[in-house]
Formats: structure tokens, sequence, C-alpha cells
């Protein structure tokens, strides 16, 4: 069986993944550019030339990469050479000829990586989302919230002792009618993953959704199964 799943594009985000590619966990499919850091390089006050005619003696052009130590810009006379040299690695950004100046984009300003914690293939690209398909079945849940996590799906029955559990929590997805807050906090310091349960979860760190009866019911034949727990989403995906 085959499930399907919409991951949302950020503003500003660009896609790294096509229709048809294969993507397995920790591929990346997004990269989202963090604040860039810039350095304002004064050229014409470093070469000693002027403000408007500082393209004439750069040795790179904007946009391309620039490496530590690179030669920025060069002026030559009958009797000397003066070479300004890059302080960074990066990216010539732009060239400002009223101020004599160019903006250099440090290379430390990369972008952030967004990848998936299952298997699939991408089948629907589009400029708001993408769309990937996995082996798999899918639920839909009430309301959750917190981050996407996967794990081993297991079943505490109400009135059960979550100490009982103690071996079995780390990194599960903890499938519960109803939860008192007490034992929420018991599952975080076990490692829990998640939380499947009938009732909204007020207080807690844990990624969480609530489902109807119907679906809890159907879940329960799925226990010892890996899952993947997307509240944001209110989906739940049953991995094969």
């Amino acid at each position: 069986m085959k499930a399907t799943a919409s991951i949302a594009i950020v503003k500003n985000a660009h896609t790294l993944v096509d229709v048809s590619d294969e993507v397995s966990p920790g591929t990346p499919i997004l990269a989202i550019p963090t604040d860039e850091k810039t350095e304002i390089i004064p050229v014409a006050q470093i070469l000693r030339i002027e403000a408007a005619k500082i393209a004439k003696y750069l040795k790179k052009r904007v946009g391309e990469k620039v490496a530590l130590g690179e030669v920025l810009a060069e002026k030559k006379s009958l009797l000397s050479c003066s070479i300004l040299k890059s302080p960074h690695e990066g990216l010539l950004k732009e060239i400002d000829l009223k101020n004599g100046t160019l903006t250099l984009v440090l290379e430390s300003a990369k972008s952030r990586k967004i990848s998936l914690p299952v298997s699939g293939k991408i089948i629907k690209v589009t400029p708001h989302q993408i769309e990937i398909e996995v082996n798999g079945r899918s639920l839909k849940g009430e309301k959750g919230e917190g981050a996407e996590r996967v794990g081993k799906l297991i079943y505490i029955e109400g009135g059960k002792n979550v100490l009982d559990t103690e071996d079995d929590a780390e990194g599960c997805i903890v499938l519960c009618k109803s939860l008192l807050p007490e034992t929420v906090v018991k599952l975080e310091v076990l490692g829990a993953a998640g939380i499947i349960t009938l009732k909204n979860l007020a207080e807690g760190e844990l990624s969480w959704i609530a489902v109807s009866e119907e679906n809890f019911s159907h879940l329960i034949s799925f226990v010892s199964e890996k899952v993947w727990l997307r509240p944001r989403e209110k989906q739940i995906v049953i991995l094969e």
C-alpha cells in the first residue's frame, strides 16, 4: 500500500529534489537560507583610487565565489603594484561605485538543509509543496503539536503504570487513550518520541496527535509497527 505526504515549501526555500527522485532518511530535500553575514570592503580607500573606477581594478565579478586570500583587486603602475586580497571565503554580492566598496557574503552564512525521516519517492514538486510517496498507509488526526517523529508504536492501556514500559518507551510512539500530566513527564524522561491519544495534550514537550475513536481502534492493530508522526499536518503514516 502507498501513502502520500505533502511537505510545505517555506518562503525563500530552495528545492533540492525533483519528480521521481528516491530519497532516504537524511536526504536533503529543501535548503533554507540563513541570515546573510556580509562584510563591506573599502576597495577605493585601500588602493587609493577613485570610487567610480573600482570595477576597472577588480579581478572578480558579482556572483563569483571568492577564496580566502584570493586577489580581489589589483592596481599596477610603472613603479609599484598594489594588491587587495580577500579576508574571507565567500561570494561577491555587490559593487558600490558611489562609495568605492564591494560587499562580500561570507561563506559561513550557509543554508539550513531540511530532510525527511523516511524513505520514499518524490511524485510531485510545485512552488508551494513537495509530495512524497512512501510504503504504508495514512490516517488523519484531529489535532497535533510538535515536530515530526518516527518510532515503533507501543500501546499503554488506560490505568497502566508507565513504569511498566520503561524498557520499551525510548524512541517509541506511545498509543494511549488518555494520559495524566505526570505520565507525560515520565514518558519524556524515558525518551519517548511522541504520543497518539484521544485527547489534546495541554502540557509537555513531546510531539502528539489526537485521533478519533475509530482511528485509535484501528491503530491498535499496528502495535510494534514503525509509524511516522506528523503533528502539524495531523497525519499518521504506518510505514511498511
